[in-house]
């Protein structure tokens, strides 16, 4: 087993709290938001060149969720293009309905279209011998 000299100081309450404090954020530089708050307080200090491993995984963790957000937002365009677009189609679809159904009754000789099945029997109107012939 290996024997470390001696501290030539004492270490105080407050410096172990403080270095299980900074052992805790560490392990959690996975975390985004720890990330972010780590990549700061190192930037601002000059702890990443002490800690360079904890500060490029610190680093690392934000980097790669500005990419993920990067890709998402792009996605999110192309979707929302794409729906714009569908949207804009069906407008001109709908327009063009309209278009040809007015152009159908404005010369007044075409009537309204019929839309039934032919195979239906309406009795009660006049006009229609199938009608007329199914009902004697």
């Amino acid at each position: 087993m290996k024997s470390f000299p001696p501290r030539t100081k004492p270490v105080s309450t407050v410096d172990s709290m403080d270095a299980a404090q900074m052992r805790r954020l560490i392990e959690r530089a996975d975390d985004l938001v720890v990330a972010r708050l780590m990549v700061q307080y190192f930037e601002k200090t000059d702890l990443h060149r002490r800690l360079p491993g904890a500060y490029l995984a610190a680093a690392e963790t934000v980097k790669r969720a500005q990419t993920i957000y990067a890709k998402y937002r792009a996605t999110g365009k192309t979707v929302r293009a794409i729906g714009i677009g569908l949207a804009r189609l069906g407008v001109k679809l709908a327009k063009a309905c309209v278009a040809v159904v007015k152009l159908g009754f404005r010369d007044g000789k075409q009537e309204q279209p019929d839309f039934r099945p032919s195979n239906w029997v309406y009795p009660t109107l006049t006009g229609w011998p199938d009608a007329q012939q199914q009902t004697r």
